[in-house]
Formats: structure tokens, sequence, C-alpha cells
């Protein structure tokens, strides 16, 4: 992150104490600046249009508030058909890999939980704003889950996962390792200091990753893995 450019950040986030927080955490850095700050979240898209964030943070709320949740789908996906370089930080309860899979199948680049560190949203809307994705701490256990067998999937990932896809339990041990790790938003030389091993030795996991799956790149081997992509 430079110093002289500060990443524009809209919050549209429909619980005030949230919202309020996500601000004070986001205002306190000084590489964003957040230029709105809004509660119905229906009003993004027309927000976006006018002030042209480098990242919206949006919060969705959770399966219970049914009506709320589809409205704030529905809203990323108008900010996405509108902008397609949009970059959208999903502010979420995970609980499973619903929790997931609906926000990025709506156009959101980066998932990160409620209960989440402060920390990890300053992250996330880092990378995003560096064109990346990032998928959150909390959702790691749920990948591991998935990838064993033991974890909640729910209804819509379930209707996603299988027919087509290679079977995640093609990659071996510590190439499910990197994977985790790689979820985790880590870089190779961090993915390298946690696992004991070389840069080099990430990349050729990541090669073989990629191999395994039929894609190109990392975001793409994680959202295979999850069938989740869209072509």
């Amino acid at each position: 992150m430079n110093n002289t450019a500060r990443v524009r950040i809209l919050i549209a986030e429909p619980f005030e104490l949230t919202r309020r927080g996500i601000h004070q955490v986001l205002s306190s850095s000084p590489d964003f600046e957040v230029i709105a700050d809004i509660r119905d979240v229906r009003d993004a898209p027309a927000h976006c249009q006018r002030d042209h964030p480098d990242v919206s943070v949006i919060g969705v709320t959770s399966k219970e508030e049914r009506a709320e949740r589809h409205a704030a789908l529905n809203t990323i996906a108008d900010i996405v058909a509108a902008d397609e370089w949009a970059r959208i930080v999903v502010i979420t309860d995970v609980t499973s890999l619903d929790d997931l899979v609906e926000p990025v199948r709506a156009g959101a680049r980066a998932v990160v939980g409620r209960h989440a560190a402060e920390e990890m949203l300053r992250t996330a809307i880092t990378t995003v704003s560096e064109g990346h994705c990032f998928l959150g701490d909390c959702l790691t256990q749920l990948l591991f889950d998935y990838l064993s067998g033991r974890g909640v999937v729910g209804d819509k990932a379930a209707a996603q996962i299988g027919a087509g896809t290679p079977s995640a339990s093609a990659l071996t041990v510590r190439e499910n390792e990197v994977m985790a790790e790689l979820v985790h938003g880590y870089r190779t030389s961090e993915i390298a200091d946690h696992l004991g091993v070389t840069p080099a030795t990430v990349k050729t996991h990541v090669r073989q990753i990629c191999r395994k799956l039929n894609v190109r790149g990392r975001t793409a081997a994680i959202l295979k893995t999850l069938n989740l992509q869209t072509a």
C-alpha cells in the first residue's frame, strides 16, 4: 500500500453497532478512507455509481432473516452488473459453506465472518483492493471439514458440489494444507514458514493443485474445489 493513495471505502451494513464499529476500525487506519456509511444495503448501488469506491463493505444478514439476506445478495449482484470491476467485501455469519457460496456467486471478492478480528477485515479490504480474492479465517476450518467429509455443507453448496468437478481427494494431504493456507490469504513466503518448507516447494504444490483441478491460478483452484465457478 503506498502512502499517497488510500483505499476509498463504502460501508453498507444494516446493524448500527456493527456499522459504527467497522467505520471506527477503518477510519483509524491511514491506508483507508471511508467515503460513505449507509444503513440500507439496497441504497449501495446508487452510492457506488455516484462515489465510485475502491472497495464496498456490505453486510449480509443470516439465513434466519431471509428477506434481508436476499435483498443484500441481489444488491451485490446489481453492483457487479453495473461495474464488473467492482470490489466487494461481504461481512456475514459463517456457519456452513452456503454462507460462502451465496456471496461469492453474487459477485463478492471476499467474505469475512462477523466475529473476525479487526486485522482480518483490514487484510481482506487490502487484498481485494489489489485485485485479489480473500476468504476469511473462519472459512479455513470449513474447507478442512468439507475436504474430510465432516463439514456442514448447506443445501446450495451441496447442489454445487460434485458433478463434473475433480475430486478434492485427488489432492495429497500436503496439497490440502497448502490450499487451506491459500484460503486463509497467506502469501507464498508465509505458507512456507507455516509449513516448514521452502517457497519453491510451496510453488510446486500450487502448480500441482492447479494441474489436478485443471485451473489457472490460486483463486481459481480454491473456487474449483468448492465448485463455485460458473464457467
